[in-house]
């Protein structure tokens, strides 16, 4: 009788795959964290984000910088552009800030993963829970 090793699961094959599950439960707690960010925002109006964004962006390095799709929400809002700019550079600055927080977050738990020698160290990393705010 002729065993066959192919199928034999390892330790390091279990390990590996322990691995990848705590990457899967991470990048899903930072959808999950992502997600709020975004909660309430109909998906046609997160597409013009990025054009909002980069005039925002644009104003705030040149105050002589065009922003014609600023101006044009500015002027369905019954606001000034400026008004509009400054909403906008405020809000494309919080966003940064919060989601820097999460990308960095999943990032290092990421590395975390990569590094761990031991199904301990798999157990210790986890997805930090929120603080009320």
């Amino acid at each position: 009788m002729k065993i066959d090793l192919s199928k034999l699961v390892t330790a390091a094959d279990k390990f590996e795959t322990a691995k990848q599950v705590k990457l899967s439960e991470i990048n899903a707690a930072f959808t999950a964290a992502s997600a709020a960010l975004t909660e309430g925002y109909p998906e046609a109006e997160r597409m013009t984000w990025p054009t909002q964004q980069a005039e925002a962006l644009a104003w705030a390095a040149d105050p002589e910088a065009p922003t014609p799709y600023l101006d044009g929400l500015a002027a369905a809002r019954g606001i000034t552009p400026e008004e509009m700019r400054q909403k906008t550079l405020d809000q494309t600055q919080l966003f940064m800030q919060a989601s820097q927080q999460l990308v960095g977050t999943r990032q290092r738990l990421r590395d975390l993963v990569y590094e761990a020698q031991t199904p301990e160290d798999l157990d210790a990393i986890s997805w930090p829970e929120a603080t009320p705010t």
